[in-house]
C-alpha cells in the first residue's frame, strides 16, 4: 500500500474505531456477496450490531402469485369489470404471457387505458390514451 493510500486507510480506521457503536458500514447494492460479508464483519467488530445496525427478516410488501394476479386481471377485463386501467411504469403487453392476450383484451374491453412510464414501449403503443406536452 502506497504512502497516501496507507494514510487514508489509517485515517478511516481511526475514525471508525473512535465511533464504535455509533457508526455504520454499508456495502452498495451492486457489490458482490464477499463485500457485503466484509461490511457485516466490520459492523460486528465495531459493536454497531444492535445499535446502528439492526437485522430483521426480509419483508415482502404484498406477497402474491403474480401470474395468478395477472390472469385475474385479464379475466376481470374480459368480464367488463375494469373501466379504467392505469399502468405505472410497467410493460404488460411485452411481459405478460402471450396466451393471455393482454393487449387485445385491454384494447377491446377496457374503455379508458392510461400508461405512465419513462419510455415508449409495447404497452404505450397498444391503444393507450396518450397525451404529449410540447416544451
Amino acid at each position: 500500500m502506497g504512502g497516501e493510500a496507507a494514510k487514508l486507510h489509517a485515517s478511516v480506521l481511526q475514525d471508525l474505531r473512535s465511533h464504535s457503536g455509533r457508526s455504520i458500514v454499508i456495502a452498495g447494492d451492486e457489490q458482490p456477496p464477499v463485500v457485503h460479508a466484509l461490511a457485516h464483519a466490520i459492523n460486528s467488530a465495531l459493536g454497531n450490531v444492535g445499535r446502528t445496525v439492526i437485522y430483521t427478516q426480509a419483508v415482502a410488501a404484498n406477497p402474491v402469485d403474480q401470474g395468478q394476479s395477472i390472469r385475474e386481471l385479464v379475466d376481470d377485463m374480459n368480464g367488463g369489470k375494469v373501466e379504467l386501467l392505469v399502468i405505472l411504469g410497467g410493460n404488460p403487453v411485452y411481459d405478460v404471457p402471450a396466451d393471455l392476450g393482454f393487449a387485445e383484451v385491454m384494447k377491446s374491453k377496457v374503455p379508458l387505458r392510461v400508461h405512465l412510464g419513462l419510455y415508449q414501449n409495447e404497452t404505450s403503443f397498444s391503444g393507450i390514451v396518450e397525451r404529449r406536452s410540447r416544451l
